[in-house]
C-alpha cells in the first residue's frame, strides 16, 4: 500500500554523524545535512517503570517516512524543527520499500 501525500505533511532534515579523528585515540562527532525529507511525526509520551520512579519521562516520537535505503540507527538522526530526534530503531514494517518507520527520541540539550 502506497503513503499518501498528503500524510507526510512535515518536513524533516536528515543528518549523518561525521568522525574526525582528534589524533589521540578518539574522535570528534558533528553532524551534516544530507537533505531534507517529507514524513509524518507524531509525539508520544512513554515512560519505563525506572522512569517513572524517578518522574522523568522520555519524550518519543514515532517518524513515517518514505523508504530511504541506508538509514542506520547510530549514524543517522533528524531535526524537526528545534528537536533534535535521535533514532532508536528503524524499520520498514511490510518488507516492500515503501516506507520506514523510526521510532526516535528527542535529544535534550
Amino acid at each position: 500500500m502506497a503513503i499518501r501525500a498528503g500524510d507526510l505533511r512535515h518536513r524533516v532534515r536528515l543528518q549523518r554523524a561525521d568522525r574526525t579523528d582528534d589524533g589521540m585515540g578518539g574522535a570528534t562527532i558533528r553532524f551534516v545535512d544530507v537533505c531534507w525529507l517529507h514524513a509524518r511525526v507524531s509525539t508520544t509520551l512513554t515512560r519505563t517503570l525506572q522512569e517513572a520512579k524517578k518522574l522523568n519521562p522520555r519524550l518519543t516520537h514515532t517518524v513515517q517516512l518514505r523508504y530511504r535505503a541506508g538509514i542506520s540507527k547510530p549514524d543517522y538522526r533528524l531535526v524537526y524543527g528545534t528537536q533534535v530526534l535521535m533514532i532508536d530503531s528503524i524499520a520498514d514494517p511490510t518488507g516492500e520499500r515503501i516506507e520506514l518507520v523510526a521510532l526516535c527520541e528527542e535529544l535534550v540539550q
